[in-house]
């Protein structure tokens, strides 16, 4: 009876589709209909119920392209079944999808060999009467008992020329290919060799019938060419349409967009999808293949360009490709991980985290250098490690250094202390417009909130209050800029407010914004004034002469990852700040830029000979401290 009522359920479901659909987010679009993989093992019934939630059914595998598609999606599920949307009625060759169709009227089946002394795969014995897509038969159809479980891929709406109740005739009329190919997404036209060929002879085959080698745009294209393989080829690598546009880039996968393409001349992500397996590409400039063994994910380099292969052919058609990754059918893309960030582009571009803001054009459109860019006056300021008088903690100085793998790490207060500092000398007063900070990005140890205090003498402090920010984004390591403010002092204290989880900050990098003012007295010495009372400051850790002998740590509830921190090397210490001249009066900001950061070359009037030998000492300082920070690096655990 339960078979009855999902025929006659799904009748009244696929009545409601007609036409062209637009698939959902997550769903596969081909020819008009849509599909999607659900790899919970259910019974049949539960796999029809559920498609039906989605104004769906089971798939309906009419066509060589559905089976190729459905066949493609099942990539890594070898060692399951899938179910069929398909009855055993009764009687010789008595299968019928559950729309209405008889099996036996359509132009393909897959029925796959006998198995448990059956007489044949669809003899529907024993009260066999459902069927399924069966892995260790490389996915040909096998009855079984409607009551065992499988994975089910389900489908909404009709491919192009098969409607309910029939088979319709899709593999002569509606069609844009010629006989003996086949439709696939963005009605290409696709066709499986029987031989084998070098690279050259099959790029050459498929040129003689109008075509060229395949290329995967994206999943859904990458999945139905896979499964042509299958389907044709079993258990064979067969030759794609990758190639290598600059052999002279072999091996350099950071530019793998630049170095490689298909055979058409797009680039490898036009569609933002690449499925390489692990180590390719590799050296080598031949050729792109799909591994059989690896899934049929892609290999390129090392190859000799004298093996046969298996390969694919696709025809093109006068019709605009469009990519899976493009349209408002498909799957979002997964967000860049927490420390990585996302170019704008088509697909998913994502870069590490410290390319971002570092003078390169890393995304090709200026997107990650925007990110700091400010306006006003001043650079971004270089801050020697000594420079850095107090902080809570471990390793202050690490907040500042040109690393941005190396983490100031709070240890040493209490949960919710709310008040982990770092103070530093700038040597002469600064006036300070921008700041910028980066999180460690784990979430538990991010900064929420944070206040700038500055304060023109040292002995005692008058912290005056700055700024105030208290919607820091956590759970990334992306550089997050914070203007709005100006303030001025030589002695400037950044204090972390509040973590995501209350426990000590994790901060990667603290960077200021601004330019250095030089008085124009006759004297250079920074003024005196009354000394105030002030508050008790908390237990802290001065700049010690040698590294600080390490605290044991407080347990709590999570432990970080594993981070890059430099190696302090004591040999290789920065020179001083130089003197300034009585004379010297206030520079423009370039000009304050090449002191303080070593980077003037575009910058405002240079005051004297003294400030030309800073920018001079600043390039040195940058340049040699860049060459330390690229060589000297270890992998430690983060202090709890």
């Amino acid at each position: 009876m339960w078979r009855l009522q999902i025929l006659v359920g799904f009748l009244i479901i696929f009545s409601k589709f007609g036409g062209t659909l637009s698939c959902e987010s997550g769903w596969t679009e081909y020819r008009g209909a849509c599909f999607k993989l659900f790899t919970d093992p259910a019974t049949g019934e539960a796999a029809q119920s559920s498609c039906g939630d989605a104004a769906a059914s089971v798939v309906k595998p009419k066509t060589f392209g559905i089976q190729a598609l459905v066949q493609g999606m099942m990539i890594g599920q070898a060692e399951g079944d899938s179910w069929l949307s398909m009855l055993h009625t009764g009687g010789p060759g008595g299968w019928t999808y559950l729309d209405g169709t008889p099996v036996g009227d359509c132009d393909w089946t897959n029925w796959g060999p006998a198995s448990n002394g059956e007489l044949s795969s669809n003899d529907a014995a024993d009260g066999e009467q459902c069927a399924l897509m069966t892995g260790a038969t490389g996915w040909g159809w096998e009855d079984t008992s409607c009551w065992n479980l499988g994975r089910y891929i389900c489908q909404a709406g009709d491919v192009t020329g098969i409607s309910d109740d029939s088979c319709g005739n899709a593999s002569v009329i509606n069609t844009p290919c010629p006989t003996g190919w086949t439709a696939g997404p963005g009605d290409l036209c696709y066709k499986v060799s029987a031989t084998v060929a070098t690279f050259a002879d099959a790029e050459a085959d498929c040129a003689s019938q109008g075509a060229r080698l395949a290329a995967p745009y994206d999943e859904r294209t990458h999945q139905f060419i896979a499964g042509m393989a299958m389907l044709v080829n079993p258990n064979s690598d067969h030759w794609i349409g990758i190639v290598m546009n600059h052999p002279w880039l072999s091996g350099v996968v950071e530019l793998i967009a630049e170095s490689f393409g298909f055979s058409d001349g797009l680039e490898l992500d036009i569609c933002g999808y690449t499925n390489f397996k692990t180590g390719h590409p590799g050296e080598g400039v031949c050729c792109g293949y799909m591994d059989s063994i690896d899934g049929y994910k892609w290999g390129f380099g090392g190859t000799d360009p004298d093996l046969e292969l298996h390969y694919v052919c696709q025809m093109d058609n006068d019709t605009m490709y469009i990519c899976e990754a493009n349209s408002d059918s498909v799957t979002p893309v997964e967000p860049c991980p927490v420390n990585e960030f996302a170019c704008p582009c088509s697909g998913q571009c994502c870069i590490v985290d410290y390319w971002v803001c570092d003078n390169f054009d890393d995304c090709l459109d200026s997107s990650d250098e925007a990110v700091c860019q400010v306006e006003g006056e001043g650079v971004w300021l270089y801050v020697q490690d000594a420079w850095v008088l107090e902080w809570i903690g471990d390793d202050g100085p690490a907040a500042v250094d040109i690393n941005r793998q190396s983490i100031w790490n709070a240890i040493g207060q209490d949960r919710y202390y709310n008040n982990w500092y770092i103070i530093i000398d700038f040597q002469i007063p600064h006036s300070i417009q921008h700041v910028r900070i980066i999180n460690y990005g784990d979430l538990w140890h991010d900064v929420t909130a944070f206040r700038l205090d500055a304060s023109p003498t040292a002995e005692p402090y008058q912290w005056n209050t700055v700024y105030y920010n208290g919607s820091v984004e956590v759970q990334h390591s992306i550089p997050q800029v914070f203007s709005g403010f100006s303030g001025s002092g030589r002695y400037w204290k950044f204090t972390a407010m509040e973590t995501y989880e209350g426990w000590q900050p994790w901060l990667k990098d603290v960077k200021f914004h601004g330019y250095l003012i030089i008085p124009e007295t006759t004297t250079s010495s920074v003024p005196t004034t009354t000394p105030v009372a002030t508050t008790t400051m908390p237990s802290v850790t001065t700049v010690p002469a040698a590294p600080p002998v390490p605290t044991t740590p407080e347990p709590r509830a999570t432990t970080g990852p594993a981070i890059f921190t430099t190696v302090r090397n004591n040999s290789t210490t920065l020179p001083p700040m130089v003197p300034l001249s009585n004379a010297t009066q206030r520079m423009g900001p370039g000009g304050a830029a090449a002191a303080n950061t070593g980077g003037g070359a575009s910058g405002g009037a240079v005051a004297g000979g003294v400030v030309g030998t800073l920018a001079v000492v600043g390039v040195g300082v940058a340049v040699a401290g860049y060459l330390l920070y690229k060589k000297k690096q270890v992998v430690v655990e983060p202090k709890a």
